[in-house]
């Protein structure tokens, strides 16, 4: 896997690094983890600090459009960055349903 930097844009005011790169791989698609791990190892930071906004892959190639950021601290992942949704219980979803269709009775 290799990982070639397009544009890079330093934000001071968010205490980031926006990169947009290009992404060259040998057989599948890198998951998040695997490419956020040796992202985090190419700009020296720390894993949990690298946020992969998208990865757009290229059609008929192996390569992937990258999109992502590399926070300077924890403080400000946490303030700028979304809690990822936490994934719902099978059961969860059944109960309001059940609801709406009892409304007309």
């Amino acid at each position: 896997m290799k990982f070639n930097a397009t544009e890079e844009k330093e934000n001071k005011l968010l205490h980031r690094k926006e990169v947009k790169g290009l992404l060259t791989y040998e057989k599948e698609t890198p998951a998040k983890d695997q490419l956020q791990l040796n992202l985090a190892s190419h700009y020296g930071a720390d894993k949990e600090l690298v946020v992969i906004e998208k990865i757009g892959n290229i059609f008929g190639a192996r390569q992937a459009n990258v999109y992502l950021k590399v926070y300077e601290n924890t403080e400000s992942l946490k303030k700028y960055e979304k809690e990822p949704k936490k994934k719902e219980a099978k059961g969860a979803g059944a109960a309001p349903a059940e609801a709406k269709g009892k409304k007309g009775e």
